[in-house]
């Protein structure tokens, strides 16, 4: 019983068209991502950072984890001290 109560509420949610956006929600959508608000070049740098970021992530993540281990040293040093 309890898997045909599961079944039953999964079905309901199952969407079988596609939402239509309409061109408004789109406008909104790329404006709250920058489009309008800076300037194209501004925004290609933007992007293209984003593209590298997105192709080396892992030296960012090896970089992120170092800066960490780093300040925590220097966080816990200056609890010692105290």
């Amino acid at each position: 019983m309890l898997d045909k109560l599961f079944a039953g509420t999964a079905g309901f949610f199952v969407q079988s068209d596609p939402v239509s956006v309409p061109d408004s929600f789109r406008d909104t959508f790329n404006f709250l991502q920058g489009n309008g608000v800076y300037e194209e070049g501004t925004m290609h740098f933007l992007k293209e950072m984003k593209n590298t970021i997105w192709t080396h992530y892992d030296a960012f993540i090896a970089d992120a984890q170092a800066l960490c281990a780093i300040f925590m040293l220097i966080f816990l040093r200056s609890k010692a001290m105290k």
